[in-house]
């Protein structure tokens, strides 16, 4: 049962991830639309404000996860889990400019990135702050801390 449960958790936050990115290119589409018929500026400034949130929020989450997640020299898979997400977070804004991929969808951008990021960022804190407190008993009061919130 493990294993059926371990393929329905992976086509669930692949499912989830789906309908974000389609989210947000619809949010996307919709605001810039809007901003082409208006010939307003404002509608671009709200996307920019938006990603740029969004970026904030997933790099203090990750800073949030280096702070709570690995105060002990044993934690080091902690660290690569928050690296390597942090990496591919850099991967897929840097995908979202090449301009393949804005000569195939010209609707897309950082927007649909950020929000990934931000999503991801979510998930590994929401996986670090549900770990055991094996490595570490200090890192208790830390994950309560990141469970409250």
């Amino acid at each position: 049962w493990m294993y059926i449960g371990f393929i329905g958790a992976v086509l669930f936050i692949l499912i989830q991830v789906i309908l974000l990115v389609d989210f947000a290119h619809s949010w996307n589409e919709i605001w810039t639309s809007n901003a082409e018929e208006n010939d307003s500026k404002c509608w671009y400034i709200g996307l920019l404000v938006f990603m740029i949130l969004f970026y904030a929020a997933a790099l203090a989450g990750h800073i949030t996860g280096y702070i709570f997640f690995t105060e002990s020299s044993g934690c080091h898979l902690n660290k690569f889990f928050l690296s390597f997400n942090l990496i591919l977070c850099v991967i897929i804004s840097i995908i979202s400019l090449l301009p393949s991929i804005q000569s195939a969808q010209p609707k897309s951008g950082l927007l649909q990135s950020s929000i990934v990021s931000l999503f991801t960022t979510y998930l590994i804190l929401s996986a670090l702050a549900s770990e055991p407190t094996t490595s570490d008993p200090g890192l208790y009061f830390s994950r309560l801390f990141m469970a409250s919130l």
